[in-house]
């Protein structure tokens, strides 16, 4: 059932003016120079969160069922940009390292190693989620002395 819901997805955003070949969904994402670290990705189904299944709870039992929203596609159906955060679309922020080699996003307020992929794009601020969701922050980081 879920490959027709696919391409029912696919077709409708194919109407519309995508190319669907490059769209991914957001752990799938290439972030390149030439989308600046934020390219357009399927938005995940706001019930499961993508995830394609629910947890489910009657008379005191939890059990994992598929999602009936997006027929386990885990997509809406939708498309929009890696990072949704209105700091996205914010003009890039010198930061400079402190002694430790930790750099705090002035967007998000959250402290990050740029060696750390999973919270630095190498253009971008990736906070790992959670309630704040993804900052998307530009940020031009300054070399230290250690650096070169």
């Amino acid at each position: 059932m879920h490959l027709d819901r696919l391409r029912r997805i696919k077709l409708a955003l194919k109407r519309r003016g995508y190319d669907t070949r490059a769209l991914r969904r957001r752990e799938e994402a290439a972030l390149t120079a030439e989308n600046e670290h934020n390219p357009l990705v399927l938005q995940p189904c706001a019930r499961c969160g993508g995830r394609r299944r629910c947890c489910v709870e009657r008379d005191g039992v939890a059990s994992l069922h598929g999602c009936d929203v997006c027929e386990e596609t885990g997509l809406s159906g939708e498309v929009e940009r890696y990072f949704t955060s209105s700091r996205a679309d914010q003009p890039a922020v010198t930061v400079r390292p402190n002694a430790s080699g930790w750099v705090r996003c002035p967007g998000c307020g959250s402290s990050f190693k740029p060696v750390d992929a999973s919270a630095w794009t190498g253009l971008r601020h990736r906070d790992r989620g959670g309630a704040r969701g993804l900052c998307g922050q530009r940020l031009i980081i300054e070399a230290t002395r250690a650096d070169g």
